[in-house]
């Protein structure tokens, strides 16, 4: 249910995935790594994209957020997807394409 809520992602979109977020607002870093459902990375990209939309109209009350925010990944490989706000976003980047063939 948070997963639909926070990203919009339909759970039938995906077969399983991880997420880590934190539990104060103030604090943005945040990663998800999924295995989508056949024909379903597209969908589950928008959605990933509508959170850091939303991430990003409330950064102002944090502006030291703006830079991980500006340095996010979104990244895809064959059904799996990252999208990841971090300072260790490019390892994360690196860690996935290694593993997601």
């Amino acid at each position: 249910a948070l997963l639909s809520d926070l990203y919009g992602i339909d759970p039938a979109d995906l077969v399983e995935f991880v997420a880590k977020m934190p539990l104060v607002s103030a604090n943005i870093n945040e990663f998800l790594i999924a295995q989508c459902a056949p024909g379903r990375v597209d969908a589950v990209k928008a959605a990933c994209e509508s959170r850091l939309a939303t991430l990003q109209s409330s950064a102002s009350q944090y502006p030291e957020t703006a830079e991980l925010l500006e340095n996010y990944k979104l990244v895809t490989s064959g059904d799996y997807i990252l999208f990841c706000i971090d300072g260790n976003a490019d390892a994360m980047v690196e860690a996935f394409n290694t593993y997601a063939k």
